[in-house]
């Protein structure tokens, strides 16, 4: 070989060499940035790991039993869904139908009076199991709320609605896997539950009082935004996982995720009427990592609207003169003004966002005079 063709070599490889070293700096570089990033979001986002101890299994192996009930004890035809949508006919058995279910009833009072779901509650854990499957976790609630609403409409028991309704939002919780998708069937049937009490509040023998008393707390829970911050550092945590390229490229895939997240999660903590903007023009970007949470940040907004619309009206319904909270939507009051139906106060701007006025969804209670 002659010289030049040695010389000529020797610079490939010297080039060769600095690329790679370029690369390996590069993926040094990103990988370290991206493990920082995620040591913060570790930092500010406590109890990721779900609970694995005895008490926990035990919670979980209960709340299977329960499902597995439903599962295997009810049919899509059953007459349990918002019963009060429903003809006279179509729900008439169904105080007998409810009374044929003692078993469903019996297990859940043990479960939820339970110390041990007592304490997983007030620390807000996360249960280890599989997300719940809609369909299951709906029934459950449903048979929950059609107990509550003949219990109030049919035997004038606000005491016994309230607390099946109080069973409801804690087993939703309690189901929750804390993923995404755990968080959104969550909120689906805390959405349920809040229906079910606007009908039970409609009722003229319904002590407010009482049912403030048992949900209050719990519909407060609702606006918890850990919750949320978890179900999207999960998510995050997933994609990780299962990530298939790991190499540099695989890192700029965790990077552009990141940027992502860091945008959702600062959206989560303005007010929904100034983050929307922001939401819709992710919605229509059809940026992957945009959609991986746009969809959960705005359920949160209407979510969170939805529970702090629900305690205000009990405010106003039982009489109390308590402040009344705060339109987390707008950040500003709710509005009130007086109907022929009784006092009415909603969320304009959350009703808005939905793009029709005539269906306000959760977001308009009327508090019937005299409640």
């Amino acid at each position: 070989m002659s010289n030049r063709a040695r010389w000529n070599t020797l610079v490939v490889v010297a080039v060769l060499a600095a690329l790679g070293a370029g690369a390996f700096a590069a993926y040094v570089s990103l990988e370290n940035r991206i493990e920082t990033q995620l040591a913060a979001l570790r930092a500010s986002t406590p109890d990721l790991a779900p609970e694995r101890s005895p008490e926990a299994r035990e919670l979980t192996a209960r709340l299977d039993s329960i499902d597995r009930w439903v599962r295997e004890n009810t049919t899509p035809e059953d007459p349990f869904g918002s019963p009060w949508l429903k003809s006279a006919e179509d729900v008439v058995d169904l105080p007998g139908r409810l009374d044929r279910m003692g078993d469903f009833f019996q297990q859940v009072d043990a479960l939820t009076s339970s110390e041990a779901c007592g304490r997983a509650l007030g620390r807000g854990l996360t249960l280890d199991m599989p997300t719940r499957r809609l369909i299951w976790a709906r029934t459950r609630t449903n048979l929950l709320c059609a107990r509550a609403w003949v219990d109030q409409r049919v035997a004038g028991n606000t005491v016994a609605a309230a607390r099946r309704l109080a069973q409801a939002l804690d087993l939703a919780r309690l189901g929750d896997d804390g993923r995404a998708i755990g968080l959104l069937i969550d909120i689906a049937n805390e959405g349920t539950v809040l229906f079910a009490t606007q009908e039970v509040l409609r009722d003229p023998s319904c002590d407010a009082k009482i049912l403030r008393e048992q949900l209050d707390a719990r519909l407060a829970r609702m606006r918890d935004p850990v919750r949320l911050r978890r179900a999207l550092v999960l998510d995050f945590l997933a994609f990780r996982e299962h990530v298939h390229d790991k190499g540099i490229v695989g890192l700029v895939h965790e990077l552009r995720y990141l940027k992502a997240l860091d945008q959702g999660l600062a959206l989560a903590e303005l007010p929904g009427v100034d983050a929307e903007p922001t939401i819709r023009s992710c919605e229509n970007s059809q940026n992957r990592y945009d959609l991986a949470w746009c969809v959960t940040v705005k359920s949160w907004h209407l979510a969170r609207t939805h529970a702090e619309l629900g305690r205000a009206a009990l405010v106003l319904a039982a009489r109390s003169g308590e402040a009344l909270p705060s339109d987390p939507y707008s950040n500003e009051p709710f509005t009130r003004e007086t109907t022929p139906e009784g006092e009415r106060i909603s969320s304009p701007a959350a009703i808005r966002s939905l793009g029709d006025p005539g269906k306000p969804y959760l977001l308009c209670w009327t508090v019937p005079t005299g409640t």
